[in-house]
């Protein structure tokens, strides 16, 4: 009888040896407070952030599941003040959210550690966050750079900094990053760009050059600046490269004459001075030199220099 009993007691203990204590499994919870995550050894995260199921949560210190934007750091900024980087965490599943989101009708683009703010290169394209609240702006951008403010544009819909040329608002613009502002040779062609609006600007432009006011013009169509001979609204010009030409010049053996405020040929007689030159129109306006002309029925003689030397009108 003992040895019966001493066998019932052995096979017992060996099978509750060989039977796996029971453990709590890990997994969510419920409650009408919220949700939270119970870890197998019966307590569960509370005031921290962990990875489940290869998602990323954040928990309060109560331990229960957060949504929405979460604040993940803080830095006070020289500039800016005290600057705030947010995460945001599934309204609903509670995960936090990677990559591009729409929130609330803007648009973020999120890092495990946290939103993207100001200048940033994603995906080969550059985009512009907004340096406090982390929207993607869009439109015109200024920047202060080299004691110069300077203008960048990103694209209304996809939010990427353009390049090249682009019509914005019925207005011409060519970037390389930023707008390109003044004279500009583009592809072998030069354009003029306000120097603060930074739109081409197209027809008459004053300029500074060569410690000199110039006159220039630019194609009301292309505008690309006009150079050599142009008739421009019934007058003709001489375009160098300084602009409008003024004054007595030679082109090309022959000599000219060009008002000296507006810049047009002038044609027929001039008085330079005390002396009188004939500028041909038979002759493409050139001033008459070293020849004989008849004038209105009148014989004119003039020298090497234009100048007219015989019959003064």
């Amino acid at each position: 009888m003992k040895k019966t009993i001493r066998f019932l007691l052995g096979g017992a203990l060996v099978i509750l040896l060989l039977t796996p204590v029971s453990q709590v499994k890990a997994d969510w919870q419920r409650d009408n407070v919220g949700w939270w995550y119970s870890l197998n050894n019966g307590s569960y995260y509370k005031n921290t952030e962990a990875k489940i199921n290869g998602k990323w949560y954040k928990f309060d210190d109560r331990g229960y599941m957060m949504t929405g934007w979460q604040l993940i750091w803080e830095r006070n900024d020289s500039r800016w003040g005290i600057i705030k980087n947010w995460s945001y965490f599934d309204p609903v599943n509670g995960d936090q959210k990677i990559g591009w989101q729409n929130i609330d009708g803007k648009w973020y683009y999120l890092t495990r550690d946290g939103a993207l703010m100001g200048k940033q290169y994603i995906d080969g394209k550059h985009y512009y966050f907004d340096p406090v609240n982390a929207d993607m702006k869009t439109g015109w951008i200024s920047k202060q750079e080299n004691s110069d403010t300077n203008w960048y544009y990103y694209d209304p819909v996809s939010g990427a900094l353009v390049k090249g040329w682009q019509n914005i608002d019925g207005k011409w613009y060519y970037f390389q990053h930023s707008a390109l502002k003044g004279s500009q040779n583009l592809d072998g062609k030069n354009y003029y760009f306000d120097p603060v609006n930074c739109d081409m600007q197209t027809g008459w432009v004053t300029r500074e050059k060569a410690s000199a006011t110039r006159k220039y013009y630019y194609d009301l169509e292309s505008g690309e600046q006009l150079s050599g001979w142009q008739d421009i609204d019934g007058k003709r010009y001489y375009f160098g490269e300084y602009g409008a030409s003024s004054g007595r010049i030679y082109i090309e053996g022959k000599q000219y004459y060009f008002d000296s405020d507006t810049c047009e040929l002038k044609i027929g007689w001039l008085e330079l001075g005390k002396n009188k030159y004939y500028a041909d129109p038979n002759d493409g306006g050139a001033l008459a030199e070293n020849k004989t002309l008849i004038i209105d029925g009148v014989s004119y003689t003039f020298d090497y220099g234009g100048t007219l030397i015989n019959n003064v009108p």
